[in-house]
C-alpha cells in the first residue's frame, strides 16, 4: 500500500484586480457577490455540480439572474464571431510523438485538458513542435480563442500572448518573470521532501538526475540542495546501519541525463560503476530522478547490473504517473494532481475568454505536493 508522508504548501493565488462595473456582468463580478471562486461560478454555469453545495448553486444562480449575465463562449451559445476553437502547445523541447506516446505525464494532461475544454464547450487542437517559429506561426494563422502553453519558458508564452492578441494559460511555465497566468507546482517543495525523506531513511550521496539542468527541474534540485543544507546546519543524523557513513556522504549531486533515451542509457551506464564504488565503501546510494519515467528506466538498468532495490540503492522519481505503483518494486515518487493542474488551467482560461476581461499579468497558482512511499526505497 502507498504511504502518504507529507504535502507541500497551500495552493497559492494572488488576488486579482476588481472587475470593472457597469457593461457585461462577468464570472469575476458573479463570484465576488456570491463569495465564492471564479471555478465555481464556471462550473455551476456549465452544470459541473457534482462537488457544489445546493445552497451554493442556488445563489449563483439568482445572481445570474438579478445581475443579467449572459453566457457566452461554449456549446451552442459561443460569443459572436468564437471559434470555440482552443489551442493546447506542447513543450517545445518534445516532438509530438515524445509528446503523446512515450511520456505518460504529458499524455495524462493532455487528455485531461482535452477533457475539461470539451466539457465547456470547446474544441481543442493539439500542436508540438521543437521549432518555435513554427510554434508562432500556427498560432497566429489558426482563429483560436486561447491557448494553453503545456513546459514553456515564461518568456515564450508572453510573445505568443502579444502576437495573439488572445488569452494565454501556462501550465508549469519555467522562468522566474512572465506576464502570462501560470497553472505550476511547488516544485522547490517536492525536491525537498524527497531528498529529505531519502536522507532520513540513510541513504547518501543522492544523485539528482533530471533530463535538464534549467526549468522546473533546476527549481526541483534547488529544494534537493536546501534540504541537505538544513541537515548540515542542524547537524541532524540519520537512521540505519550506515550511520556516520551515511551522515558524512549525504551529499546531493546534480546529474544531467539529456532529452533522449540513447543519451540517458549512456549516463545511468556510467552511474552504475559509481553506485557499485559507493556499495563498496559502505554507502548507500539513492537516485532521485526528476521523473517517473526516468526513475523507472534506471530501476530497470540497475537492476539488470545486479544491484538490489531498495538494500543496495534507493531509485524514487516524481510526478506519481500510473506505472509508478504497478512497477515491481513500486516506485516511490513525489504525486503532484494532473487533474486539478489541467482544470484549473482550463478553468483559468475559460474565464478569461468569456469574461472579456484584461489578463492579469503575472498571475501565479502552485499546486501542493505530496510524498508517497513505495518498495524502491526502505529505511537503513
Amino acid at each position: 500500500m502507498d504511504e502518504v508522508m507529507g504535502t507541500g504548501n497551500d495552493v497559492k493565488q494572488e488576488k486579482g484586480r476588481e472587475a470593472p462595473s457597469g457593461g457585461r456582468v462577468t464570472i469575476r463580478e458573479l463570484a465576488e457577490a456570491a463569495g465564492v471562486s471564479t471555478a465555481t461560478v464556471s462550473n455551476v454555469i456549465h452544470g459541473k455540480t457534482k462537488r457544489v453545495s445546493p445552497e451554493t448553486i442556488r445563489r449563483v444562480q439568482e445572481l445570474i439572474q438579478t445581475m443579467g449575465y449572459v453566457r457566452g463562449g461554449s456549446g451552442e451559445e459561443k460569443r459572436p464571431g468564437g471559434s470555440g476553437l482552443v489551442a493546447l502547445l506542447a513543450n517545445p523541447h518534445k516532438t509530438y510523438e515524445e509528446a503523446i506516446g512515450a511520456d505518460p505525464f504529458y499524455g495524462k494532461i493532455i487528455g485531461m485538458t482535452e477533457q475539461y475544454l470539451r466539457e465547456k464547450g470547446y474544441c481543442m487542437i493539439f500542436y508540438a513542435s521543437s521549432d518555435m517559429d513554427d510554434i508562432f506561426r500556427m498560432v497566429t494563422e489558426r482563429e483560436v480563442e486561447g491557448v494553453i502553453t503545456l513546459s514553456f519558458h515564461k518568456n515564450d508564452c508572453d510573445k505568443i500572448a502579444g502576437l495573439l492578441k488572445r488569452p494565454v494559460v501556462s501550465i508549469d511555465a519555467s522562468g522566474y518573470q512572465g506576464k502570462v497566468p501560470n497553472i505550476g507546482l511547488d516544485d522547490w517543495q517536492g525536491g525537498r521532501l524527497m531528498t529529505d525523506y531519502l536522507l532520513e531513511c540513510g541513504y547518501g550521496p543522492v544523485y539528482v538526475c533530471a533530463g535538464r539542468d534549467h526549468g522546473v527541474d533546476h527549481i526541483r534540485y534547488l529544494g534537493c540542495q536546501d534540504a541537505q543544507r538544513e541537515r548540515a546546519k542542524t547537524g541532524e543524523r540519520v537512521r540505519g546501519n550506515a550511520g556516520e557513513n551515511a551522515r558524512g556522504n549525504a551529499r546531493v549531486q546534480f546529474i544531467p541525463l539529456g532529452m533522449n533515451r540513447e543519451k540517458r542509457r549512456d549516463t545511468f551506464e556510467s552511474l552504475v560503476r559509481r553506485v557499485k564504488n559507493n556499495i563498496r565503501e559502505g554507502f548507500r546510494p539513492a537516485l532521485f530522478c526528476l521523473s517517473d519515467l526516468y526513475a523507472l528506466e534506471a530501476m530497470n538498468h540497475f537492476r539488470d547490473q545486479g544491484i538490489k532495490i531498495p538494500q543496495d540503492l534507493g531509485i524514487a522519481g516524481f510526478d506519481d504517473i500510473l506505472y509508478a505503483s504497478l512497477s515491481s518494486p513500486g516506485l516511490t515518487t513525489v504525486r503532484q494532481d494532473m487533474k486539478r493542474k489541467a482544470a484549473l488551467a482550463v478553468d483559468t482560461l475559460a474565464d478569461m475568454v468569456e469574461s472579456r476581461e484584461p489578463m492579469e499579468w503575472g498571475r501565479e497558482i502552485l499546486l501542493p505536493v505530496k510524498l508517497v512511499v513505495r518498495g524502491s526505497t526502505a529505511e537503513g
